[in-house]
């Protein structure tokens, strides 16, 4: 990847000057393996009246190669901000990948609601 390629990706998955520093994007060669039992969903306040809804929203997530998510941008909203942060915010803290040698990995994962 060149290096002003490397430097829209970081900006696009809003890494900090400082995060972007240790982080080295790799290629999409490097497997990833979630830890499930980090990948949970958080549960959700809100009501939504009595329909049956389906919510999805599509993150960006940039992933350090301790298997810890470094940022989460939203690409697609569910259309209630509340959630989108909710998410944002639940799957920074808690989503877990197993450790690789090398860089950063940026991947998109989509998050889906059914309330």
């Amino acid at each position: 990847m060149k290096k002003s390629g490397v430097a829209a990706l970081l900006f696009l998955a809003g890494l900090s000057q400082a995060e972007a520093q240790n982080c080295r994007p790799m290629g999409p060669k490097v497997p990833l393996h979630a830890i499930l039992k980090t990948h949970s969903i958080p549960p959700l306040t809100q009501n939504f009246g009595r329909v049956a809804k389906q919510l999805t929203l599509q993150l960006l997530l940039m992933i350090g190669n301790d298997g810890k998510v470094l940022s989460a941008k939203i690409v697609k909203s569910s259309d209630y901000p509340s959630v989108d942060a909710i998410t944002v915010t639940h799957v920074k803290s808690n989503w877990k990948w197993k450790p690789w040698p090398g860089g950063c990995i940026s991947t998109l994962v989509n998050v889906t609601y059914n309330v």
